[in-house]
């Protein structure tokens, strides 16, 4: 994959905005993880893995 579609993925919105609408009011504690539903939880565990990644590899690339 060249770099202009690496950065293309990077910046374009990944996932459904409900999923994103309840990620943001759980990070301000506006919700609890327990009120979620079990499809809810998965699809913001996938989320968090992917920004996990993204994390990694940039801690990957500035090493280098």
């Amino acid at each position: 994959m060249n770099e202009k579609q690496k950065f293309l993925n990077s910046i374009k919105v990944q996932g459904d905005s409900e999923i994103i609408y309840l990620k943001m009011k759980l990070e301000n504690n506006e919700i609890k993880a327990t009120d979620l539903t079990d499809e809810q939880i998965a699809k913001l565990q996938k989320i968090y893995d992917r920004e996990i990644l993204e994390k990694q590899n940039k801690i990957n690339r500035l090493k280098l």
